[in-house]
């Protein structure tokens, strides 16, 4: 039996109709709190896992580089790497980071030799009797930076860099800037692989310093890489092996310094 006392409110419901709650509208909101995280500080990650990892990502980086865009994240995460590796004194981590810069520096003059033909490229079509333009910028050809030393590669982009700046008027500023672009990352990798080669005795602040510091580079570099390629989820496994990273065991607490 239903009791009905007949009164309403203004808006025509009965006074003592049951209370009818709305359904809930899904909750649409975008989570942009986790673009601010850091993701790769994570104390499962072993120290040997992260620098596998973030030496797969630079060769990737440098290997993948379109326009020089990732220079400044390559020097970045070059720096970082080697200021790890002399930071922790153990041999195989040394001989890992060691490694990674070296890999570091082949890649780089790997795909040095496509990013300077670009760079004679744009001199040839900027004009029309092109040979002496070349000749200057290249005195001894492009093979010099093949034949050239380590040590002795910067010095190669001299010319090149004089060249280029010289005809800035007629060329516009691209070619000069990816020269000294190529230079600066080389000068970047050349001098962490030698920073990778020393020694220091690192208290346990300055080991978690390094750590921290190197993941925030690989987290630069997430944030660096989607910036370019927005939209497009695939780069992500390209350039961000995250197996590597995946199912491990957490790591017991490295020994403090004596």
């Amino acid at each position: 039996m239903r009791y009905d006392s007949g009164i309403r409110f203004d808006s025509g419901a009965r006074y003592d109709s049951p209370d009818v709650s709305p359904s809930p509208k899904p909750n649409t909101m975008i989570n942009l709190r986790r673009f601010f995280a850091h993701h790769h500080n994570d104390p499962e990650h072993s120290l040997a896992e992260l620098t596998a990892y973030g030496t797969a990502v630079l060769q990737r980086l440098v290997a993948n580089n379109p326009g020089n865009v990732f220079n400044t994240t390559i020097t970045g995460i070059t720096t970082a790497l080697a200021i790890l590796g002399q930071c922790y004194g153990d041999d195989l981590t040394k001989l890992g980071i060691r490694k990674a810069a070296v890999m570091a520096k082949d890649a780089f003059r790997e795909t040095l030799a496509p990013k300077l033909k670009r760079i004679q490229s744009k001199i040839e079509s900027a004009y029309e009797n092109y040979a002496g333009e070349v000749q200057a910028c290249f005195p001894q050809g492009r093979t010099a930076y093949d034949n050239a030393t380590d040590d002795q590669l910067a010095e190669t982009f001299t010319p090149l860099i004089a060249g280029l700046s010289a005809r800035t008027g007629v060329m516009g500023a691209q070619a000069l800037a990816d020269a000294g672009g190529l230079l600066s990352t080389w000068l970047a990798l050349h001098a962490a692989s030698e920073l990778a080669y020393g020694n220091k005795s690192a208290t346990q602040e300055e080991k978690a310093n390094a750590r921290e510091n190197f993941c925030h580079q690989l987290d630069l570099a997430v944030l660096n890489v989607a910036e370019e390629f927005l939209g497009d989820e695939d780069k992500a496994d390209l350039y961000f092996p995250q197996h590597l990273l995946k199912d491990h065991p957490a790591q017991p607490p490295e020994p403090p310094t004596p």
